[in-house]
């Protein structure tokens, strides 16, 4: 599958993904993308790469899990996803172009 970084099966069927953003859900909130409704899969969080300076003032990218998202948080370029959900469901989310 494009995108995916990481993967966990459950089932044979069930898995939870962490797959980098699809570019038509970049600058949407996640009630615009409507994961539950639009594809039957959950978004369990999203994990974002933020500037972090260390004590000597240089900074480097480090992932930060953002949490229990809320549905006005915005997906951004870079983002990875954690989806829950059917394999089938979640390599439909996957192919949004």
């Amino acid at each position: 599958m494009r995108g995916v970084v990481d993967s966990f099966e459950l089932t044979t069927n069930y898995n939870i993904i962490e797959a980098t953003t699809p570019k038509a859900f970049v600058g949407k909130t996640i009630q615009e993308i409507a994961f539950r409704k639009n594809y039957n899969i959950v978004l369990l969080t999203i994990i974002k790469m933020v500037d972090q300076k260390s004590i000597f003032g240089t900074s480097r990218k480090e992932q930060q899990v953002q949490g229990v998202v809320s549905t006005r948080s915005v997906v951004e370029e870079g983002d990875i996803l954690v989806l829950y959900g059917n394999i089938k469901d979640i390599q439909a989310v996957l192919k949004e172009e």
